[in-house]
């Protein structure tokens, strides 16, 4: 929360200077405002990387050397568990595609109600998504620790 919330000042901040352009900054409209969420998303990225790189509060720290030498156990087990849900988000985002390009084709103002409407929908599913990813990080602290559950399983030991 702490690097959105970042990200998303600095956006606003970035973004008021390049759309309408302060003092020696030219106004740069559409372009301004897509530069200005890169940046954001930038800074948002180094505050995530500053954290975990030297935060003395985590108790797992990352280590440079060997980082990007890949695993192939772990990449294996990722894909076992991963694929189904990559292949799920695959098939949605085409049909969000589709979905868009027909409602282009209705017009603008139709386009602008889409949008807005899509907004308030994610504010909805928002906490839906949050126990999602809740439940994603328990099921994966307990494959990392070679542990199953069972569905039967209803003690509240574990």
């Amino acid at each position: 929360m702490h690097f959105s919330v970042l990200a998303n000042i600095v956006n606003i901040i970035v973004g008021y200077l390049l759309i309408y352009g302060v003092g020696p900054i030219p106004a740069m409209g559409l372009a301004g405002a897509a530069w200005a969420q890169l940046i954001g998303k930038f800074a948002g990225m180094l505050y995530a990387l500053i954290i975990l790189f030297y935060s003395k509060d985590l108790s797992i720290k990352p280590r440079i050397r060997g980082m990007f030498v890949p695993e192939r156990v772990v990449i294996g087990r990722i894909c076992r568990i991963g694929v189904s849900s990559a292949l799920e988000q695959l098939v949605m985002r085409v049909g969000v595609i589709l979905f868009t390009i027909y409602i282009i084709h209705l017009g603008t103002a139709e386009y602008a109600a889409h949008n807005i409407a899509a907004t308030i929908h994610i504010f909805v599913v928002n906490f839906g998504m949050a126990v999602s990813m809740a439940l994603v990080s328990l099921v994966g602290q307990n494959l990392g620790r070679e542990r199953r559950i069972s569905p039967r399983d209803t003690s509240t030991n574990r």
